[in-house]
């Protein structure tokens, strides 16, 4: 799972940062952003093995609560099914 934000600081806020988190609002994956002024960008990378269906949120937090905002944010994740070797679809080689 991938998920990049442009992040827009209002004046007075010094960086912005992003996490990936689970609908238990478990983080699962490290932040992504930094320090900065006018924009940062905001990236995160993660790879995520499901054992029941998910949701998932990129959740973006700047060094003070004065305006700032994402902008331009998205998550894109590529399911794979079977690990078993076999391919999917009950297809056979």
């Amino acid at each position: 799972m991938q998920a990049s934000a442009l992040i827009d600081l209002t004046t007075g806020d010094t960086g912005g940062f992003c996490h990936l988190q689970d609908s238990s609002q478990s983080v699962v994956s490290y932040r992504g952003g930094g320090n900065g002024e006018s924009y940062v960008q905001a990236a995160e990378t993660s790879v995520i093995t499901l054992t029941s269906p998910a949701a998932f949120a990129e959740v973006c937090i700047a060094s003070t609560s004065l305006g700032s905002e994402a902008i331009d944010a998205g998550i894109t994740a590529i399911r794979t099914l079977a690990s078993s070797g076999r391919p999917g679809g009950g297809g056979s080689i």
